[in-house]
């Protein structure tokens, strides 16, 4: 079975410059000292909660749609959705 990315994060604001994959439904670390998520792009038919701190701990973000500025957030996981409806 392939492993098809849910997400893609982005280090700049509007769906641009270097990316990060989040890939299946399960909780995937993002960002580094040197990548900061600022926006992210959903597959059609998912959903995310952004959480501020690795492994899917602290607090979280509900997202439906892509969101083009998140650089007041603090985003270093990520546990995707499937949205079947």
């Amino acid at each position: 079975m392939t492993d098809f990315w849910q997400a893609r994060v982005y280090d700049q604001r509007n769906l641009k410059g270097s990316h990060e994959d989040v890939h299946g439904y399960k909780c995937g670390n993002v960002g580094s000292s040197k990548f900061k998520v600022n926006s992210i792009h959903l597959r059609s038919k998912t959903f995310c909660y952004l959480y501020q701190k690795k492994d899917c701990k602290g607090s979280r973000i509900y997202v439906s749609r892509d969101v083009n500025d998140l650089h007041l957030d603090t985003v270093n996981s990520v546990l995707c959705v499937n949205n079947p409806n």
